[in-house]
């Protein structure tokens, strides 16, 4: 979903993962993600540049081996998020931060560190 406002806009996507036993029996829990970008492009000469701040949410069911739940798995985390994206063109160039705000992942014993992606789109 994206909502613009003047020269601001607001991006929400969610995302469900249904995860199904493998050949030994074993299942990953289902995961559920959702974010939400504030951003606002800018024209600069020949090319846009576009910042973007917002919140990630992760949520992981626990595993299962042979249809028993296995202790301490799953949680859940929230990530603060930022990032830019340069675009010339047809061709975009992006990198985002994500920094752990709150987690419990496996009961404490996993914890989340910072990560980032970074990304190159092409438009046709």
């Amino acid at each position: 979903h994206i909502l613009s406002i003047g020269k601001w806009g607001l991006n929400t996507a969610v995302n469900y993962k249904v995860n199904s036993a493998n050949q030994a029996d074993f299942k990953f829990g289902n995961r559920f993600v959702t974010t939400t970008l504030l951003y606002r492009p800018l024209k600069v000469k020949s090319f846009g540049i576009t910042h973007v701040a917002g919140a990630l949410y992760e949520r992981a069911g626990g595993n299962h081996y042979q249809s028993d739940e296995v202790e301490m798995t799953g949680g859940q985390a929230l990530f603060a998020n930022t990032g830019v994206e340069l675009n010339f063109k047809k061709v975009a160039f992006g990198y985002s931060a994500q920094l752990p705000v709150a987690q419990n992942i496996s009961q404490n014993q996993t914890i989340a560190k910072p990560r980032g992606l970074i990304h190159m789109t092409f438009t046709l």
